[in-house]
């Protein structure tokens, strides 16, 4: 896409800032660049107004609790509407009898996961959602003084944890096109970076990096450096130039991937997801997992979930179809959509978003917004219907 076809995210933003400093550059440089400044970041006082947790990494509001709204289109999420599948559901009845039991079958799911990745059962961690993973791995490795690298915006959670555990969130602007900007991350390490974060695809962005280009950014990274990259989308991607980096990660000990099965495989409500990394590296982090993190239904229907070969079909199909709807369908409303490699696309307006949030809420349809970007939507991808519903309920608020 040419440039001045590009939805703009970051604008000519010096290459690296920390986080208490991003707002104040961000807005100047997007100024400078003739770009409105309220388009990505709110900066009215917030140049030096983050306190150690910063309440603007949260959402604008917590979810939708499911049963008051029976008639929702639920957008918001990245969930996966056709799961749980019959397959689960088997799965979850058959754990209902283990209900009074400590969880007994993680082994087994261990080795199903090792298994389906050729990878060994040393070098699997199992967490509570990738969620856990992405607090055991500030808890490991941060210090007061120590620094995390990201992209930014990105997925708020590492950076979270980092900033509870004392260490510094080091936050780069991503490019015009939504990517991780690893040239400008890489001149950014140093000898306090702890950790680096690489959300592919990111999130909320969407944008996905090349095998090839990843690759390289990894090879500046110091050994001593942990590597975290969230594929929580990666069942998603269908750019050729994007590669999976698993089989690196059990070769690497500075590299850790993270997965989940709350999106193609559909169990966000149970929390469960896994790192695969080098056995060394699985042994450096074990001892922070919280003890007994994970339940008997979760294990059983993840066990399910990967012999699941129809509900992942269907979901990736799903998946691709509502993306191409939102990215085809949104302009007609005055929106930018940036393309995506996720279970959702991110979308621009010239106009604050937060108002057509709400306004999709009264007509029960449901979307994110976030305090940084004020001026994009998150809308997750859903079926047919819950796309209509978007359409048509956008068509009325807009």
């Amino acid at each position: 896409m040419p440039r001045d076809e590009a939805v703009l995210l970051a604008g000519d933003v010096p290459a690296v800032v920390g986080r208490r400093r991003f707002l104040g550059l961000l807005s100047a440089g997007m100024a400078a660049a003739g770009i409105p400044v309220s388009g990505l970041v709110r900066t009215a006082s917030g140049a030096e107004s983050f306190d150690r947790v910063d309440p603007d990494w949260m959402f604008e509001e917590p979810p939708v609790v499911l049963d008051q709204d029976p008639e929702r289109a639920l957008l918001d999420q990245n969930e996966n509407p056709l799961a749980p599948s019959p397959v689960q559901r088997e799965a979850l009845i058959e754990a209902l009898d283990l209900a009074n039991r400590y969880p007994d079958a993680e082994g087994r799911l261990v080795g199903q996961i090792a298994e389906h990745h050729g990878v060994g059962e040393r070098d699997v961690l199992m967490g509570c959602g990738s969620t856990e993973l992405l607090k055991i791995c500030p808890d490991a490795v941060i210090g007061s003084g120590r620094e995390l690298l990201e992209g930014f915006p990105t997925y708020p959670t590492v950076a979270r944890y980092t900033s509870v555990r004392g260490g510094e969130v080091i936050s780069v602007p991503v490019d015009e096109m939504g990517r991780l900007d690893l040239d400008a991350m890489s001149e950014r390490l140093n000898t306090r970076t702890e950790i680096v974060y690489i959300c592919n695809p990111n999130n909320p962005t969407g944008a996905v990096l090349p095998d090839g280009r990843i690759r390289a950014f990894l090879s500046q990274v110091p050994e001593r450096v942990l590597v975290v990259v969230d594929e929580a989308y990666h069942d998603y991607v269908d750019d050729p130039a994007y590669r999976t980096l698993v089989p690196l990660a059990v070769e690497r000990p500075n590299l850790i991937v993270l997965r989940t099965f709350s999106k193609v495989y559909g169990l966000a409500g149970m929390r469960i997801g896994y790192g695969i990394a080098a056995a060394e590296t699985v042994r450096r982090l074990a001892p922070y997992r919280l003890t007994l993190d994970l339940n008997n239904p979760a294990i059983y229907a993840a066990m399910a979930a990967l012999t699941d070969e129809e509900l992942y079909r269907e979901t990736v199909a799903m998946n691709d179809e509502s993306r191409r709807a939102i990215v085809r369908e949104m302009p007609r409303f005055g929106g930018r959509p940036v393309p995506s490699q996720g279970g959702f696309v991110w979308v621009a307006f010239d106009r604050e978003t937060d108002p057509i949030r709400r306004g999709l809420r009264e007509h029960h349809v449901y979307v994110r917004t976030y305090s940084h970007s004020p001026r994009h939507l998150r809308i997750s991808t859903g079926p047919p219907r819950d796309m209509e519903r978007l359409f048509e309920a956008m068509g009325k608020v807009v």
